[in-house]
């Protein structure tokens, strides 16, 4: 009995299982919540019950780390079962905060844990098999979520409608015209210098419907596990780590927040970049021109990425024949881009960035405000409005990748690829720093990049602990965003299933060969026509059709009023759903 006390009842054995039994209860508290099951004395009962198992079965059975195992699961527990009763938009940053108290539980324990990071011996079959399905759930979710908000209307014009009606027109005319962006008939290109949209184009071709476009952006973002794959193999880390990172950036929850409101083009950088960074720790430079091109293709402003590349190429790698060649070339053609823009287009959206370039002080501009007043950098970072979700943004941009992202010493030229992530920060533009925008995809591959250098670079133990730590993070904050995201979506539309059809139903009775102006919502659906305008932005009818909401909420009276006294008829009505209005002959 008195060795039993002296081994099991001691010091840190005893409050690290007490601890563990705490949190076990604490869990089933919360899951027996609503029905007031767990008296206090209850509570107690149960919490003496399960140190009494703990403590038995370590005594009986051969299992020397029983008690911090226990306490590390029942830290998780007690933090997924919080994530799924308590969560709300208003505590979100608290429970950001848990996932840290989660971590100081767990890092002791996985310190001094010997082995693998995984028990078992992982093969290269193996770890190919877990990629592909980490791969397939990625653009399962992602496709399910944004084409839930397509079937139930909550896409709206601004972007999805936008899109939907460009590739509409490029099926037809391969042009990427379109007329409910800026109110007339013109070129998205005119707007936002997008070729790689093209790619999709064979794809709507054979199915051409809004849906393509949401489950094409899911497999382009889902793709970018290959060339993850790749850097990791590269790098010799083993077939494990390999699988634990594409797992990771399957379930990174910015990756499949940022679909959150529809197709962008940006989706195409996450994994364009990493291609070009897989190819080129490869060494295959030639290959690596044409992920490269297809970067600059995405949008005017990606060239801005490829500079910030070809930068960690001069300083970090030492390597000048590659990057400064790239650098000239991804500044040469955004300087180009800016010209056809302001020449030929609207202008480039550098509206984000004012403060940035103009500022009351005069100082000149970007670069002269940078050399001679950098504390307003500062200022912009630390805006008092915007302070708060900046934080919020980089907590849930950096937080499910742990520790890895600081490099081991002598590496610190590394840190150069966060430097993307002030392009996000240095703004007062909000969606720039929401990770529920496509604004976080072009920095999401250098955090990988880095992540995988790092990760390649650590000591086996340090490695193992972190990734722990990062797989159990992401788990959870997906737990806490996608997950209920997804279920909000499917529950509305389960239950307005049969008001979505018959709005439908309706929709279709417009002729294709029609104009149209329409509420928001209903664009993305009426898009496949040459003319569609948003009711909004449209001050006069003048459409051969006018199709409004008129669901609760919806604010159509007034426009209903203009088109009246323009001669328009009702052609349907359907009671707090839509009406339909048609032009006099």
């Amino acid at each position: 009995m008195l060795a039993f006390v002296k081994r099991y009842l001691t010091l840190p054995q005893l409050p690290m299982r007490l601890i563990a039994s705490w949190f076990f209860c604490c869990s089933l508290f919360e899951i027996l919540r609503p029905d007031t099951l767990l008296s206090n004395g209850i509570f107690v009962l149960i919490l003496l019950g399960v140190f009494l198992l703990l403590t038995t079965v370590q005594y009986f059975l051969p299992l020397p780390r029983l008690t911090p195992t226990a306490l590390a699961v029942g830290a998780l527990t007690y933090a997924f079962t919080l994530v799924r009763t308590h969560l709300t938009d208003r505590n979100y940053p608290l429970f950001l905060f848990l996932l840290m108290a989660v971590a100081l539980v767990l890092f002791p324990l996985l310190h001094k844990e010997k082995g693998r990071l995984l028990p078992f011996t992982v093969s290269k079959r193996v770890s190919i098999t877990v990629c592909i399905v980490a791969g397939v759930v990625c653009a399962g979710m992602i496709s399910a979520i944004t084409c839930l908000r397509y079937c139930t209307f909550s896409s709206p014009n601004y972007d999805f409608g936008i899109f939907c009606n460009m590739f509409h027109n490029m099926g037809e005319t391969l042009l990427p015209t379109v007329s409910c962006e800026r109110d007339q008939l013109l070129s998205h290109f005119a707007v936002h210098i997008s070729p790689t949209y093209y790619l999709i184009l064979p794809f709507y071709w054979l199915f051409p419907s809004p849906l393509t476009l949401q489950i094409a952006q899911a497999v382009i973002l889902a793709s970018g596990i290959i060339p993850l794959y790749r850097l990791a193999r590269h790098f010799k880390l083993s077939p494990a780590v390999t699988a634990v990172l594409c797992v990771m950036y399957a379930a990174y929850p910015p990756l499949t927040t940022g679909c959150f409101y529809d197709i962008h083009e940006n989706c195409f950088l996450a994994p364009l970049l990493l291609w070009v960074f897989a190819l080129y720790e490869e060494k295959r430079y030639w290959w690596m021109l044409l992920p490269a091109c297809l970067v600059l293709a995405t949008k005017e402003d990606a060239a801005v990425y490829l500079v910030f590349f070809a930068i960690y190429l001069l300083f970090s790698r030492r390597d000048w024949k590659r990057g400064l060649p790239m650098g000239i070339v991804a500044a040469v053609y955004f300087g180009a881009a800016i010209l056809i823009l302001e020449s030929f287009g609207d202008g480039v959206m550098f509206g984000r960035y004012t403060a940035l370039f103009t500022t009351e002080k005069e100082t000149g501009g970007l670069i002269s405000t940078l050399l001679r007043d950098p504390g307003f950098f500062l200022e912009q970072l630390a805006d008092s409005g915007t302070a708060s979700q900046k934080l919020k943004w980089l907590l849930e941009m950096l937080l499910p990748l742990g520790l890895l992202l600081w490099t081991p010493r002598g590496k610190y030229s590394r840190l150069w690829l966060l430097v993307p992530l002030l392009l996000n920060l240095l703004t007062q533009y909000v969606y720039l720093f929401d990770t529920g925008f496509q604004y976080s995809f072009s920095a999401i591959p250098f955090l990988f990049y880095l992540l995988v250098q790092n990760a390649a670079d650590s000591t086996p133990r340090f490695r193992r602990d972190q990734l722990l730590f990062a797989v159990v993070t992401t788990v959870l904050m997906y737990t806490m965003i996608v997950v209920p995201t997804l279920t909000y979506y499917k529950d509305i539309y389960k239950e307005n299933r049969e008001t979505y059809a018959r709005i439908e139903e309706i929709l279709d009775t417009v002729p294709d060969d029609a104009s149209v102006i329409a509420t928001t919502w209903f664009v993305p659906h009426l898009a496949d026509r040459t003319h569609i305008y948003e009711e909004e932005y449209h001050p006069v009818p003048d459409t051969d059709y006018v199709v409004l909401d008129m669901r609760p909420g919806s604010h159509s009276d007034y426009y209903i009023g203009l088109a009246l006294d323009r001669g328009y008829t009702i052609d349907t009505y359907e009671e707090e759903l839509l009406v339909i209005l048609k032009a006099p002959q």
